[in-house]
């Protein structure tokens, strides 16, 4: 018999508060997780409503009498970072919280025992060994029951285990993404929720799919792949924009992270997996890391997705009109924005990638490799702009890219090593915004329909206002450990100077 013997409610619920989501999607997403990290190709839940319990049984590797031991350690919450996308068990962790006990059934080879687990009080969480029930039915696997207390519980309803996968693992559930996830996954992912195999999130008729392509800067060969679509009637906000998956894990949604502003923008959905994001997620994998070390891949990788959205949507006749620069002074003020900024990037370093500053190195390496050992973002399926044999599915991924004749390619070899940021400004009327202004590659777009901007023109103090605007923005791209209202102090402060 086992036991933990710390404040273990508290330590599982400052967990349980790191994700966006309610602790029980959390518990879903991260049992799925962690199947797909033991090579899982076959996860099925079962909810029983009679019996009060929910389960997921899969058929990966299984954990050895070490992995089991350690598997209760509930202080034991770190990974790798870069190699698969669960999190040291977190589903069956945070379930302890809801439930009135979890078993644990895994195989690995001739090794085949189970567990009883429980919070008996928030100190203690005792588990012993218990006689396996047969829930793994292969040779290798782990099964994971949850009996809960509560018969009110949305883990007891299938409707919404379903509608969980769906919207945080929809690129495992398309059959045009097979291509891309086979690198990760080589025998495919089949989910199913009591006996039903499940399918992609019902859409309605996607009219003028069109495929993507991405390729980013410093990256040989594809990054990504996916598909933009154009529905009739508005699509709820689980699946309206464009979906960016990493190991088909859903990350974000919308299209504010990508820059883009778009007519209808309840109208158009999409998904790009592109596997090398998943080196960057955060802990709980609904955003990516933007420290001064991540920045820099982060925007290579956002800025090939921006550059293959763009012009399928303008095809679509979908891109917003690009907002107008200012008519006089724009040229003045933005490079004096540029003078601001030049002098405040050796203390915050971590806006130089955002500003268009290119930083000496190459990129790191990728996290995703074949079979074969050769890496995903190394290969070269087709020449840049050539459209596949089948529209409506990726190109075939195959080989390794021969060196060039001078040795291995070097981004930024050709490239100086730095340059001054670049600044212009712009203006739209989003008058459905509450935000000042936003970010757009090297452009703020101010929001000229704000009353703080009315105000500032109508007092005219409209340099002023846009200076803070930028100051404003550029803030919210610095890490917890730089205070946003010290940045814009110190940016203002130097605008000061300047005029």
């Amino acid at each position: 018999m086992g036991e933990t013997r710390i404040e273990l409610r508290h330590l599982l619920e400052d967990l349980r508060d790191a994700y966006p989501w309610s602790e029980e999607e959390i518990v879903v997403t991260e049992l799925i997780a962690n199947a797909l990290d033991s090579r899982a190709s076959v996860l099925a839940f079962t909810v029983d409503v009679a019996a009060q319990t929910f389960a997921l049984a899969d058929n990966g590797r299984g954990m050895t009498a070490k992995g089991l031991k350690g598997y209760h350690d509930i202080a034991a919450t770190t990974k790798t970072r870069g190699r698969g996308i669960g999190f040291a068990g977190v589903g069956a962790k945070l379930a302890l919280l809801s439930a009135d006990h979890v078993v644990t059934e895994t195989r690995h080879g001739a090794y085949h025992r189970a567990t009883r687990w429980k919070l008996e009080n928030p100190r203690r969480a005792p588990w012993s060994y218990v006689p396996p029930r047969g829930l793994v039915a292969g040779p290798n696997g782990t099964a994971v029951v949850i009996a809960l207390k509560e018969r009110a519980s949305p883990l007891l309803k299938a409707s919404f285990v379903e509608r969980t996968v769906q919207e945080h693992f929809q690129a495992l559930l398309i059959p045009q993404m097979n291509e891309i996830l086979k690198i990760v996954y080589p025998q495919g992912v089949t989910i199913s929720v009591n006996g039903r195999t499940l399918t992609p999130p019902e859409t309605g008729e996607l009219a003028d799919r069109k495929p993507l392509w991405v390729r980013a800067p410093g990256i040989r060969g594809l990054a990504g792949y996916g598909f933009v679509g154009r529905v009739a009637a508005p699509l709820p906000d689980a699946l309206a924009g464009i979906a960016v998956s990493a190991y088909g894990k859903t990350i974000k949604r919308g299209w504010e992270w990508l820059g883009i502003s778009l007519r209808n923008p309840g109208l158009v959905t999409g998904l790009v997996e592109v596997p090398q994001l998943v080196e960057l997620l955060n802990t709980s994998k609904s955003d990516f890391l933007k420290d001064s070390r991540n920045l820099p891949r982060y925007y290579r990788l956002r800025k090939g997705i921006q550059t293959a959205v763009e012009p399928v949507l303008k095809e679509l006749g979908e891109l917003a009109v690009s907002a107008a620069p200012r008519e006089r002074g724009a040229g003045d003020l933005g490079r004096r924005f540029e003078r601001v900024l030049d002098n405040l990037l050796p203390e915050f370093p971590e806006l130089s990638p955002l500003l268009g500053r290119r930083l000496a190195g190459r990129p790191g390496a990728v996290a995703v490799r074949g079979e074969q050992g050769d890496a995903f973002g190394e290969r070269v399926p087709l020449e840049l702009g050539a459209p596949p044999a089948d529209p409506e599915g990726p190109p075939e991924v195959t080989g390794k890219p021969e060196p060039p004749p001078d040795g291995p390619e070097d981004p930024s070899a050709s490239a100086p090593r730095s340059r001054r940021p670049t600044m212009k400004v712009a203006f739209a009327d989003d008058a459905g915004r509450e935000e000042l202004a936003r970010l757009e590659e090297d452009t703020l777009i101010v929001n000229r329909a704000h009353p703080a901007f009315q105000r500032a023109h109508d007092t005219g103090e409209g340099d002023y206002h846009l200076a803070l605007c930028l100051a404003w923005v550029l803030a919210g791209y610095l890490p917890p450990e730089k205070p946003s209202r010290q940045f814009i102090g110190r940016f203002l402060a130097r605008w000061g100077d300047e005029r």
